[in-house]
């Protein structure tokens, strides 16, 4: 019996032990944790791409190009991706898109964007964001052809490379621009003729935007 009693002692302090060790460790870790997100976003514009994706014939190929004009505006410090987007504005001007074909660009330019009511540059806002770990949505509103439309986009983090990408879709139709694609597939019919004679030019329009933010420690 006294032998039964020692072991269950001993059982006793061992399983206390081992309690112990699990919550120092536990602990621990959530302090990692908690100093690893006590961080600092910074927005650098000069890493930052704009790229979007126009589809044409039947089989929806992309052509993809880029405005080497465009500015991000109230840019502030944040200690979260969601606070860092959150209200921010920029402008884009459109005749100064960019495909690596100069006779396209000016063509988009030409039977597109002057087809438009753009007095200026195209304008937007995120006027709401929202987070989970290093993913989220935000709400983009865009400004175009006397047209206000929100539309949601999505966000990734990626702590490797501290790249942030953004990334969405619109129809340009939602901005009345239905005779503008009229025209821009007249005048350029033959270039968006498929393989099966179809002349197509899609109304949608894929945006990415990926930038490099600099991330300090607190």
């Amino acid at each position: 019996m006294l032998n039964l009693a020692k072991s269950r002692v001993f059982i006793l302090f061992f399983m206390g032990i081992l309690l112990m060790t699990f919550n120092a460790c536990q602990q621990d870790t959530e302090e990692i944790l908690a100093a690893s997100e006590d961080v600092t976003y910074t927005y650098d514009h000069s890493t930052t791409v704009l790229t979007w994706t126009a589809y044409k014939y039947t089989d929806k190929i992309g052509v993809s190009g880029t405005f080497d004009e465009f500015n991000i505006n109230h840019i502030n410090q944040a200690n979260s991706i969601a606070d860092l987007v959150q209200d921010l504005s920029f402008s884009v001007n459109p005749h100064s898109v960019n495909t690596n074909l100069p006779f396209r660009d000016q063509n988009i330019i030409d039977y597109f964007f002057t087809q438009l009511d753009i007095d200026g540059d195209i304008t937007g806002s995120i006027t709401n964001s929202t987070e989970s770990k290093k993913s989220g949505s935000m709400m983009v509103d865009i400004n175009m052809n006397g047209v206000n439309n929100a539309i949601y986009f999505n966000y990734t983090f990626s702590e490797i490379d501290n790249k942030l990408t953004i990334e969405g879709d619109i129809d340009v139709n939602d901005w009345n621009g239905e005779n503008a694609l009229s025209v821009m597939n007249e005048h350029c019919a033959e270039l968006h003729t498929g393989a099966d004679g179809i002349n197509k030019l899609w109304p949608d329009v894929s945006i990415q935007i990926e930038t490099t933010l600099i991330v300090e420690p607190n």
